[in-house]
Parts: structure tokens; sequence; C-alpha cells
């Protein structure tokens, strides 16, 4: 894709990677930084996945929480029904009933409900005569599998997280039955319909029933479905403008090079114009796009087009959460803004955020070189930015 480079606009912003510096925009009266943000690793909420919510009694089972989360603590409400290690999150089934498992971190918690049965037989027999029970046994109607407790089988749907690829994803389930009875050949799946599948980037539910399964054993059946999902995430895009010198009063096209598509996608699946803004003896040159595109999570990075030596002046940008580790929400974030050039000039400042890069709103009384925030599902979404005014 070509863009043709117009004149250049003295107040044009540069998109540029989290935490990534580059040199400012200037005109006569104003200069603003490149910028900070949004931050992209902010940490999900604590969340438990179970294998299965539904337990048979001494059946165990494994909890994990989410993977961003250290040192994760476990507890049971009531360990006459589900004992659970503390450390591991490892479960056991004790009785039937429910039990609530709960899961806790840096002050985050998140609880699952637990379904604890008893597949074992308890057949008792009743005092009576011979003649009685061997009438009793003589009768055509009992049916041996009719006096033993149901086969229960456990169906779970799998949650799977794929990446988008170019192919189409169909999720799975997984079966739990401790009940020696059981033969998992004899289990069948005879409507894969009802399985989750899907190509474009989305979360696509299950929706599995009793009818979708046949089990060819003489036993009586019954199914426990925990509905599962397949979630298709979108793939890591990159848009690099390519650098290019401009000679004399040639006007370049700009252009720019996309790397990480799937086969069978064009480069005009990602759409972009350009910014571009003059720093010094050069302009640089960015492109600009919705950071999500179809299948693609976006990101740009810029290039350089050489000009005549200028007045160099620029606001660097750094924050002192380190990049790259994971965002707590809660955490209080300082950033600080470095004025380069401006050592004899009379100036004022102000902080400016955005969710769009294109509308920027003025952080109330936020006019020095530091500002702090609290990070959390509102603010983790802000790009930030700095304006010299002189």
């Amino acid at each position: 894709m070509k863009t043709t480079m117009k004149k250049i606009a003295a107040y044009l912003l540069a998109m540029l990677l989290v935490f990534q510096m580059l040199p400012a925009m200037a005109d006569d009266n104003q200069t603003t930084s490149g910028t900070l943000g949004p931050i992209t690793n902010y940490r999900e909420k604590l969340t438990i996945t179970a294998p299965t919510q539904t337990l048979t009694v001494g059946m165990t089972i494994t909890l994990t929480a989410t993977e961003s989360f250290n040192k994760v603590v476990w507890s049971s409400d009531d360990p006459e029904i589900a004992t659970v290690i503390a450390k591991t999150g490892e479960v056991t089934a004790i009785a039937p009933g429910q039990a609530r498992i709960k899961a806790t971190a840096d002050g985050h918690t998140d609880s699952i409900t637990l379904r604890v049965v008893d597949n074992k037989s308890a057949v008792t027999e009743d005092a009576g005569t011979v003649e009685e029970k061997e009438s009793e046994e003589s009768e055509e109607s009992y049916s041996e599998a009719e006096s033993k407790e149901p086969l229960i089988i456990i169906i779970n749907g799998t949650k799977t997280k794929e990446t988008y690829t170019g192919k189409e994803f169909t999720s799975s389930y997984t079966v739990v039955c401790d009940d020696s009875r059981f033969d998992e050949s004899k289990l069948s799946l005879i409507n894969e319909d009802h399985l989750a599948h899907g190509k474009d980037c989305n979360v696509y539910q299950d929706a599995l029933t009793d009818e979708d399964f046949s089990y060819s054993g003489d036993e009586r059946v019954e199914y426990v479905i925990t509905q599962g999902w397949l979630q298709i995430k979108p793939a890591a895009v990159t848009v690099k403008a390519d650098d290019a010198t401009q000679k004399g009063d040639e006007i370049p096209e700009f252009t720019a090079t996309i790397t990480g598509l799937m086969e069978g996608d064009a480069p005009e699946t990602i759409q972009y114009t350009f910014d571009t803004y003059t720093a010094g003896d050069k302009t640089y040159v960015t492109p600009v796009c919705e950071p999500i595109q179809g299948n693609y999570r976006v990101t740009t990075e810029p290039g350089i087009l050489t000009i005549e030596n200028g007045v160099y002046r620029a606001i660097k940008l750094t924050s002192d959460w380190p990049a790259g580790e994971p965002a707590y929400a809660g955490t209080m974030i300082t950033m600080t803004a470095e004025l380069i050039g401006f050592e004899n000039v009379d100036y004022t400042l102000q902080w400016q955020h955005s969710v769009d890069n294109k509308e920027w709103i003025n952080e109330p009384g936020a006019n020095d070189t530091k500002l702090t925030f609290e990070l959390n599902e509102t603010t983790v979404q802000y790009t930030w930015r700095v304006v010299a005014n002189y």
C-alpha cells in the first residue's frame, strides 16, 4: 500500500510501541512528545480452571489458576465433601455433596463449586423366604443392569485458546469416569456439529447434549456435561515504514513492509495511513492503524526521511514500570518527561491521554515533568503524551 506524502503538518503525532521514545514533533510554538502506552500486558483476573466440576467419591483432580499469579493458596469450605491441598490445588472427592474451592493470590480471589456424586452400588436384600427370592430371580423382568447404579460419564468440553493460523480449529472434549465397568472404546460422539468450530478470532461455545453421545455397553448410562469453548486469538502483525531519503524538492512515496501475515492473506488485509513529524534534520514517518484488525493484532514501527538541518527539540518519556513485566491492577505508575533542547526556552507542559490516538484529553493539573496514575481497567487503555508550549 502506498500513500503520497503531502506537506508535512505542524502537529501530527506518531503512534509508537509501548514505552518507546521517538524525537518530538516541532513547530514554532509547540513540541509534542512521542507516546507511552497503552499497557498491553495487563494481567487478567484471577480465574480458576477445572478439568471437571462433577466428581465421583474418591476421584482426584488438580485445579489451576491464571498463569500470571504466583503462590496461589487453595482452600475448601467443606473438607468433609472435598479436600484441597493448599499449595497445589489438588482436590480429592470425599463424600456426596457440594464444596466450594477458593483460590487466593496477591489479594485476588476466585472460587468454583464442585459437585461430588456416589456411583457405587448399594444394593441390600430384604428379609424373605427362599421361595420368595427364587420367585423374584425367576421373573423375566429382572435385569442385572437395572439392579446397579448407572454409569456416570462426565463429558467436559475442552477450553482451548488458539492463535489464528488461517485454518479452521475444532474443539474437543475429555471423558471422566472412574467406574470399573466403563469402557471408553464403547463411547462415541454421534453429532460433531455440537462441538465448537471456528476460523475467525472469536470465542465459540460448545452445545453438547446427552443425545450427542452413544454408549454400546449394556449398562444404564447418565451423562454429566460441562460445556467448553474454543477461543481464537489475533496473530501478531508488524507494519514498518520503509526508510527513504528526500533528495532536493522530490516528494517520495511512503511505503511500509508488513510481516506476520498468514499464508493466503494479502498485505491489503491491513489498513493503515502515515503520520510524519520533523525533529532536527530528520522527518519520522510512522504507520497509523487500528491495533486490532480482523484476525490480527497490529503494531507499528517508524521509518526515517532525511531533511535539512533544523532546531532539535524533543521530549523523551519513560516509566518506572518495567517493560514486559505483568501489569497489576491498582499499581501506581510514574511517568517522567525529559525535555531536550529547551535549555533557554520558557515553556509550559500539559500531559494528555487518548484511547484512539486521535482525540487527546488534557489530564487535569498534570503540568509537571512527572505524572503518577493508578492502573485499572480504564487507565490501562490510555496512550499518554506531553505537549510543551513555548
